[in-house]
């Protein structure tokens, strides 16, 4: 046999094996290199749950409307739905959610009322300047046509000055209780829409059938959208306080380590310089230049009080969640196993 044939044998071929191995090397640089742009991002997987559950609840009350029978109900006040599901906060864990939703429906309720007082003043006013006037449907003659075809009545100044008193009155009011209480923003929020929407119909109605028909309708749509936030916000990644609490616990710890660190590290530095020895210090700047442990040491604490003020905000059900959890805990932990 001759050195080509030899050659010949101990030349390398090419496998087939080796294309796909080739290829699978491709895919997993480019899964990395995605990995990579995503983690740039800083979009987790606990974050894309809260986004995608903060969207659920508005599109479930807007894609409704592709219903006939939905659309016929609401009408022309069928777009608060979607707001109250936006106010509902469905992304809060589900002890404080319960509790906004309950402050939510109790707002509601009392603008409702304030809001039917206020129709009562402009139906009254209406009567005390004018004649009764059989209400209309729109067209000439009135002032539109309110929601699913509500009868309404003409034009008339003293219902119109009226609506305009209320609405000032309580629009100042409901800002001054959110500026006094911010615990209270959401509420207000909510009970302002109602006396904006409500007041805009007020002097066109004649009798208080219309009116109260229409606060009827305007409650329905409010409460449609609370009930979806709730279903939204109790089945769709329900959390509870205790998560969020512990989550907190958790980076307020870590970052507690970090700013104890930087504190060391800075102490050290001032060991390699005598504090008894003349030096020259440079005053004629506004601030004077910090090293870079003093820098590092005011980043730090300034990323350790970020976690105060919502551990100030917290309400009293997710403290006393806490504060049973960790005591159950610590009872467990000294169980007799745990001194043996």
């Amino acid at each position: 046999m001759s050195r080509t044939d030899d050659r010949n044998e101990h030349a390398p071929t090419d496998h087939p094996i080796d294309r796909p191995t080739t290829e699978s090397t491709k895919s997993q640089r480019l899964l990395a290199i995605a990995k990579a742009l995503w983690t740039k991002t800083g979009i987790t997987w606990p974050v894309y749950k809260l986004m995608f559950k903060g969207a659920l609840a508005p599109t479930i009350a807007t894609a409704l409307f592709q219903a006939d029978s939905y659309s016929t109900t609401f009408t022309t006040v069928g777009y608060l739905t979607g707001i109250m599901a936006i106010l509902s906060i469905v992304i809060q864990p589900r002890a404080k959610f319960l509790q906004t939703m309950l402050v939510n429906v109790l707002f509601v309720c009392i603008a409702a009322a304030v809001v039917i007082l206020a129709f009562y003043c402009c139906v009254q006013a209406r009567l005390h300047s004018v004649e009764a006037v059989e209400p209309g449907n729109g067209g000439s003659g009135t002032s539109g046509t309110a929601a699913q075809g509500a009868q309404t009545a003409p034009y008339n100044s003293s219902a119109s000055a009226v609506a305009g008193v209320w609405l000032m009155v309580l629009v100042y009011t409901w800002a001054t209780m959110r500026a006094a209480k911010p615990q209270f923003m959401i509420p207000t929020i909510a009970a302002s829409i109602i006396t904006n929407v409500g007041l805009v119909y007020a002097p066109q109605f004649s009798t208080m059938t219309q009116a109260e028909a229409f606060v009827k309708k305007l409650m329905s749509a409010i409460f449609t959208g609370f009930g979806i936030g709730t279903g939204v916000s109790l089945f769709i990644f329900p959390a509870t306080s205790r998560k969020v609490v512990f989550n907190d616990f958790a980076a307020y710890i870590t970052s507690m380590r970090s700013a104890l660190a930087a504190n060391m590290t800075y102490m050290h530095s001032l060991e390699d310089s005598d504090m008894f020895t003349f030096t020259r210090t440079e005053t004629a700047r506004h601030r004077l230049v910090q090293s870079p442990e003093a820098q590092a040491v005011k980043a730090k604490m300034l990323a350790l009080s970020v976690f105060m003020p919502s551990s100030l905000e917290t309400s009293p059900s997710r403290s006393e969640k806490s504060l049973l959890v960790v005591l159950g805990r610590m009872t467990c932990s000294r169980s007799p196993s745990f001194y043996a």
